[in-house]
């Protein structure tokens, strides 16, 4: 650092070694540092994320752990990223598992109080598609939970049903199982509960 001040690998390192440490507010400090020069550095994005939430400062630490996952969402550092975001009862990532895979998606959405896909959910349908059609055995189970209007819950499974077979085409329509639930979809992290009045969980089953 003496040498090169700007040199942001060893800028990034320091701020690891600092992180080690414990030196929070430091490493904290080093981390912006590298996103000055390099916006996009993983593993100043993610170690950040992780210097704010070790603070308890919840705000802030959601905002950094949304701004890793929308550069960085896949991988086992989105894995546990997502699963820090969930933890501060913030959803927009979740993870799925579909068999032995972990696969971490922005949260399947609609548009307001109907049973159409929201755009930004596509990407996330087609990849699950693609997974599910590359493995040998094994079910796509599409669960979706509840509303307050009648039978919306049942439309939007039938709908995700729909789309992921037109994103994945060579997956076959035996393979896709839906189900609904008219309640929310309760979810424990930390000890703390948190009721998700729309939400959509997809795994893979062996049977139907």
């Amino acid at each position: 650092m003496k040498l090169n001040s700007s040199y942001t690998r060893a800028r990034l390192y320091l701020g690891h070694s600092q992180l080690r440490d414990g030196e929070l507010r430091k490493a904290l400090r080093s981390y912006d540092n590298v996103l000055k020069s390099i916006p996009t550095n993983a593993g100043a994005l993610y170690n950040r994320a992780l210097v704010l939430d070790l603070q308890k400062q919840k705000k802030d630490a959601k905002k950094a752990w949304l701004e890793y996952l929308k550069w960085f969402p896949a991988g086992a550092h989105a894995i546990r990223a997502a699963d820090n975001l969930n933890a501060l009862g913030d959803f927009s990532y979740e993870n799925q598992y579909l068999g032995i895979r972990t696969v971490t998606l922005r949260t399947i959405g609609f548009q307001k109080r109907s049973d159409t896909v929201s755009a930004e959910s596509i990407a996330s349908l087609r990849l699950v598609g693609t997974i599910v059609s590359n493995l040998e055995k094994g079910n796509l189970q599409i669960v979706v939970y509840g509303s307050d209007v009648r039978k919306l819950a049942q439309r939007r499974a039938f709908k995700l049903r729909e789309k992921i077979l037109e994103l994945a085409p060579n997956l076959t329509p035996e393979r896709v199982w839906v189900s609904w639930f008219n309640e929310p979809e309760i979810m424990a992290k930390n000890g703390v509960k948190y009721s998700k009045k729309n939400s959509v969980r997809l795994f893979l089953s062996e049977g139907e």
